[in-house]
């Protein structure tokens, strides 16, 4: 019985699954080019959330980092480590119930 998942039968049909392919294609160029710019490193990450390839983000997360820093974006590259802190433990982030706690705190 073929797969009738919304990515292997999506709502366009075949254009939708030409215009994946073709996401697709991108994201292993981006991943296998030398020649990268923030641009390309920007648009990566639309890529891989269009496509639904989260298990990708580890491996984006780190190439993120080193291509913003190679090219001298040392802002964005710390940006990117700090996403990649603050998603591997989302409930140990300070921030997690912020208000919540502070509300709490203020009640007594």
């Amino acid at each position: 019985m073929p797969c009738s998942c919304s990515k292997c039968n999506p709502k366009g049909g075949n254009k939708e699954i030409k215009k994946s392919e073709e996401r697709v294609k991108r994201i292993e160029e981006i991943h296998d080019s030398t020649d990268i710019t923030e641009e390309i490193i920007d648009k990566f990450p639309q890529l891989v959330d269009k496509e639904r390839m989260q298990a990708k983000l580890a491996d984006f997360y780190e190439d993120a980092a080193l291509n913003y820093n190679y090219l001298g974006f040392d802002v964005k590259a710390k940006n990117v480590i700090a996403n990649r802190i603050f998603a591997s433990d989302i409930k140990g982030h300070f921030s997690y119930r912020f208000t919540l706690k502070r509300r709490k705190n203020n009640k007594q």
